[in-house]
């Protein structure tokens, strides 16, 4: 028994079966309704934009807070609206609640006030150590909603500028899901995470945790959709795997009743910095295996190659660098990592290490390494070019940088839509450069010697539209959960439903624009834009429903302007119509914002359309031909993919690679051994023939499978999955009346593999409804 789960929403239990038992016989437990696999769930995400490690600057910018992106600012100022009396649960890593600008204290009369957690749990442990201390690194998020780090005096603990969080006087409850490691937790402890924050009376749940996508059908999902249907809102992040393209939304994220959150880019950056010899600063991202420079120092720079040619360094430095710091130059062209060049620099005396055309990089584990811009580094080969004895200044302050990309959706954010084509995100907060509180041991693990620390991710923008939906409730006096959807004939306010509070939202959000350009960002990207927290607070429409997911379907609007008077209403005929030149045959996404604008204060609501140019139910699932080399098959003993008539010895080979790559997600695939001449199952008697995998035990059967993605940007998504077959196949047996898996060996013989995918809105009970593709054939023998 892992988890057992007792709330007035929700009785179950969760267990770990052998292989062999199959879900009938589970089904056939007294009681049971419904049966869920239980899902891995990779750890919190997030990007450390720079580590801290030491003073601040003389020189601050003006502000580092968000909140005048987002009409927080207003509300505290204007609303003295600061989240009072709303609870906030965070399903996380924990929080240091020592944290000063935290509250420092657990317990009644705190900050962080309630939550659960259990210390000896991972992804791998089946059971996790519950106690009542919640510590640890969700201390970011806890910072972003609700910190007041504005009157704190030990030096450890006191920030770069005073700032205080969206809701600074909401409670905070701590549910930490993941053990000491962080490598992972499962959607049981997820689900029960989320119950328990519902029968603690949260009035918000935040969650920063996810894992692939693809449909909202698994345990955490249907928790969401209950606790949200109960008057608790879920927020969740929509994901970091935006550069894997589109439908990378999180579960549960991408649940119906959960508000699925985008990042856009905040206006500073806390970055460390260098000084040239006439006084610039250059602001660096400090390398990950060592960190920057821990004090300040000055030292001349050996530009390593002038020309930039490619594989700069990968071979050591070409000129001597002892007790110098060496610039490398980066370029796509080359075979080697900045731990390479860097390393082999320390090994011939150099104090540091610098790489340019580059965001982040390891570095070195031994001396300071960090990364540059091409412009910055340009800038540095143009003063040691005119005199190789300059000396520059590496300091341990940091500035606040402005950053460029202001405003503008963050490259990692996840794309909508969903499997299903639903709308996803639902909105953006910021997310990108977001300064906030971290535990004293991450600050101490970091060389840190304040405990603070600027990171990016939708794990930061979520919280952010937590803390604005605290404001919200708090500016209306925060009704009881159990008074949703309730009508009232006192003039009592009932909890507004999810679907209220997305309409008054998204209704009043800022659309962003893509970066560096006149043109919006797709609603996949940002939802219906920047959450705008005044603006909705006060606002005076509301337009319902406040997203349309458009499907494949083609819609029109009639009319497209008109006037509409007090006391008046009209109905608006919807057709909408893709732009021309839009080549179905690729699925391209189409989307898109619908104006309101209202004369008497020339305040603009708007409504966010997304769909599809083409027949989604015709999208080819399984990955046949592809330039990059990975497709779906079956991989021989040569190392490459079979080819018609070729012998396969699995006594010589051991076992084989199957490999499986989805161009799209389908809700069922399955890998089955079929007759060369017939496509018909072998004659072993087998009411089934699919293929078992030794390693993993279980067969080649597959649900909810999220499509894979391009090389390079995530670890979420893979370019293809493998597997290994080593002749066995699958069997249903029933013995006593129940039903198990037995597997078999497949006799010698002529075969096929034949892969069959679910279509898109498919009915797995229709064999019209699958793609399916059979393999070259092949002779298989022992």
């Amino acid at each position: 028994m892992r988890q057992v789960i007792s709330s007035s929403l929700f009785t179950g239990a969760s267990f770990s079966v052998n292989t062999e038992h199959l879900i009938d016989a589970i089904k056939s437990i007294p009681g049971a309704i419904a049966i869920y696999p239980i899902y891995f769930a990779s750890g919190p995400q997030y990007f450390e934009n720079y580590w801290p490690i030491g003073r601040k600057s003389d020189n601050q910018s003006d502000s580092i807070s968000a909140h005048k992106l987002t009409g927080v600012d207003r509300v505290h100022k204007e609303l003295k609206n600061f989240g009072k009396g709303v609870r906030i649960a965070i399903i996380d890593n924990g929080i240091d609640y020592y944290h000063p600008a935290l509250g420092g204290c657990f317990g009644p009369d705190c900050k962080v006030a309630f939550g659960y957690v259990g210390d000896e749990f991972s992804g791998s442990h089946i059971i996790p150590e519950p106690d009542d201390d919640p510590l640890d690194n969700c201390t970011h998020i806890a910072g972003i909603l609700a910190a007041n780090a504005t009157e704190i005096v030990q030096t450890n603990y006191s920030p770069l500028e005073p700032f205080i969080g969206v809701a600074p006087q909401a409670t905070i409850g701590a549910y930490r899901i993941f053990g000491c490691s962080e490598n992972g937790t499962t959607t049981d402890l997820i689900t029960a995470a989320i119950y328990r924050a519902f029968e603690d009376k949260a009035d918000i749940i935040t969650m920063s945790v996810g894992s692939m996508g693809s449909y909202a059908e698994r345990s955490d999902a249907v928790a969401v959709k209950r606790v949200s249907k109960a008057g608790v809102y879920v927020v969740c992040s929509m994901g970091n795997d935006g550069r894997k393209g589109l439908q990378t939304g999180a579960n549960p994220a991408i649940a119906k009743d959960a508000i699925a959150v985008g990042s856009v880019d905040n206006s500073y950056e806390a970055q460390l910095y260098l000084i040239t010899p006439n006084g610039e600063k250059i602001f660096y991202i400090p390398g990950i295996a060592y960190g920057g420079w821990r004090s300040t120092i000055c030292s001349t720079i050996v530009v390593n190659d002038p020309q930039a040619t490619s594989n700069d360094g990968c071979s050591g430095p070409s000129k001597p660098v002892e007790d110098a710091v060496v610039l490398y130059a980066v370029s796509r062209a080359d075979t080697c990592n900045s731990t390479v060049r860097c390393n082999k620099a320390a090994e011939q005396g150099a104090i540091g290490c610098l790489l340019y055309n580059i965001d982040s990089i390891i570095g070195s584990s031994v001396i300071p390494s960090g990364s540059i811009s091409l412009e910055d580094g340009q800038s540095i080969i143009k003063i040691v070019t005119e005199n190789s004895s300059a000396i520059f200044t590496f300091t341990n302050m940091l500035e606040f940088n402005p950053m460029l990309t202001v405003g503008a959706p963050s490259p990692f954010t996840s794309l909508g839509l969903t499997s299903d084509l639903l709308f996803k995100p639902q909105i953006s907060g910021i997310g990108g450069y977001v300064y906030s509180t971290i535990s004293s041991y991450a600050a101490q693990n970091q060389y840190l010697t304040n405990a603070y620390a600027s990171y990016s991710g939708t794990s930061m923008a979520c919280p952010y539209v937590a803390g604005t939906l605290a404001l919200y409730l708090s500016q209306i006096g925060n009704p009881a959960p159990e008074t949703v959807n309730k009508a009232f004939n006192n003039g009592t306010t009932h909890r507004p439903s999810i679907s209220e509070v997305l309409n008054l939202f998204q209704s009043n959000a800022n659309p962003v624009n893509i970066y560096n350009s006149t043109l919006l960002a797709s609603t996949v990207q940002q939802g219906a834009g920047l959450v705008n927290a005044f603006q909705a607070l006060t606002a005076t429409t509301i337009i319902s429903p406040s997203e349309l997911a458009l499907n494949d379907t083609t819609v029109h609007i009639w009319p497209e302007y008109f006037q509409l008077d007090p006391g008046q209403s009209r109905t608006v005929t919807l057709k909408f119509h893709a732009s021309d030149g839009a080549n179905p045959n690729f699925l391209p996404i189409y989307s898109g914002f619908i104006d309101v604008a209202n004369d008497v204060d020339e305040k603009v609501v708007h409504v966010p359309y997304a769909g599809v140019v083409g027949n989604y139910s015709d999208a080819r699932i399984l990955v046949r031909n592809n330039p990059q080399g990975f497709i779906t098959g079956i991989v021989g003993d040569d190392g490459y993919y079979i080819t018609d008539g070729q012998e396969l010895n699995i006594t010589a080979a051991g076992v084989f690679l199957i490999i499986l790559v989805t161009a799209w997600a389908s809700r069922t695939i399955l890998v089955e051994v079929v007759s060369a001449e017939n496509n018909g199952l072998p004659e072993l008697d087998l009411n089934h023939g699919m293929l078992f995998d030794p390693l993993q035990r279980k067969p080649l059967y597959f649900v909810n499978v999220p499509r894979n993605g391009a090389t390079g940007f995530s670890e979420s998504y893979e370019e293809y999955s493998l597997y290994l077959w080593s002749g066995l196949v699958a069997q249903v047996v029933t013995i006593q009346n129940d039903l198990f898996l037995r597997t078999t060996r497949l006799a010698p013989g002529r075969y096929k593999l034949r892969f069959s995918a679910l279509k898109n809105f498919g009915d797995y009970r229709n064999d019209n409804d699958y793609e399916v593709y059979y393999t070259p054939s092949f002779n298989f023998f022992y």
